[in-house]
């Protein structure tokens, strides 16, 4: 049995553990004073264009727009900008090399498009397109589904879009 001054060195630990490791990444790590990493994306909002056609916006959680794929086709590519911290909307390539060309670090930034369900809609990653920051949908099966998409820094997420709909129709 644990007397009651183990109990509480163990209680203490854990919070100690706790917040060792909710510390996070970044510049907001209050137990890191040497960290200077303020070059990953930090996004509120993702926007989704096919070309010049806003397609869909999620404005935090908001969201607006759809868009709709038929089955065995596969979707151009789809752009991707991001909502920053000032309001204004930007395109992640152009903002890591503007980062690059100045000099400054640059972290490990990619981009992850998840579906809930791949029965009917899948993204394609091959990238052809010369940038990471584009996908395409493609349609396997009519129905619903949704997208999400996501920020990665290392070996966690940055961002994490709220779902935005697509129809898949025949």
């Amino acid at each position: 049995m644990l007397t009651f001054k183990r109990q509480r060195f163990f209680v203490y630990m854990f919070i100690l553990g706790f917040a060792l490791v909710s510390a996070g990444c970044g510049a907001d790590n209050p137990l890191d004073d040497s960290n200077t990493d303020e070059h990953h994306l930090e996004a509120f909002g993702v926007q989704v264009y096919d070309g010049t056609d806003l397609l869909v916006e999620a404005d935090g959680t908001d969201v607006t727009g759809s868009f709709a794929v038929t089955v065995g086709d596969t979707t151009d590519w789809l752009s991707i900008l991001f909502l920053g911290e000032d309001g204004e909307w930007y395109d992640p390539e152009e903002k890591l090399a503007e980062e690059e060309n100045g000099e400054e670090e640059v972290h490990e930034v990619s981009l992850a498009i998840t579906t809930s369900d791949d029965e009917i809609v899948v993204v394609a990653g091959d990238h052809e397109s010369g940038t990471e920051w584009q996908f395409r949908v493609v349609g396997v099966s009519a129905g619903e589904a949704a997208l999400r998409v996501t920020t990665l820094h290392g070996d966690h997420e940055d961002y994490v879009s709220p779902e935005f709909a697509v129809t898949v129709t025949e």
